[in-house]
């Protein structure tokens, strides 16, 4: 009987270390998935998104204007209609260009011009023109103010 005691205690022993060693495992491999985790995230939130300086750039493309010809008045991050998008705003000479640039896609949402020098504009007319890229297919989508 002594023999069957001194056994079995034994055989708890061994599978006590058995389930440490399985718990340490455990918990070895969920930190680590946490760990992935959070650097994914961390990665994404950093790499899936524009820079303001870069957002500046897509808006400049779209206009076809040349950084050293734009003053900006406006350039800041914001949420437009559930989205995040870089609210951007600059001159050239007496055009103002306001725009809004998607800050995952660098797609430009919103886009308008405004000229405030007179008659002289090279395009033609006084005014503004507004064009949303979303809405473009509506019966406004180019109207003069």
């Amino acid at each position: 009987m002594c023999y069957d005691a001194l056994a079995n205690k034994k055989r708890g022993q061994k599978a006590r270390k058995k389930e440490l060693i399985t718990m340490k495992k455990l918990f070895a491999v969920v930190m680590v998935l946490v760990m992935m985790l959070a650097f994914g995230a961390a990665a994404f939130a950093a790499g899936g998104k524009l820079t303001l300086e870069q957002a500046k750039q897509a808006a400049l493309d779209y206009a076809g204007v040349k950084a050293s010809e734009a003053v900006f008045t406006k350039a800041h991050r914001d949420f437009d209609d559930g989205r995040e998008v870089y609210e951007i705003e600059f001159y050239v000479n007496s055009t103002e260009y306001e725009m809004d640039v998607d800050a995952v896609t660098g797609r430009i949402t919103d886009f308008s011009t405004e000229y405030h020098g007179g008659y002289d504009q090279p395009s033609g007319f006084y005014g503004h023109h507004d064009y949303d890229m979303d809405d473009m297919f509506d019966d406004d989508w180019f109207d003069f103010d």
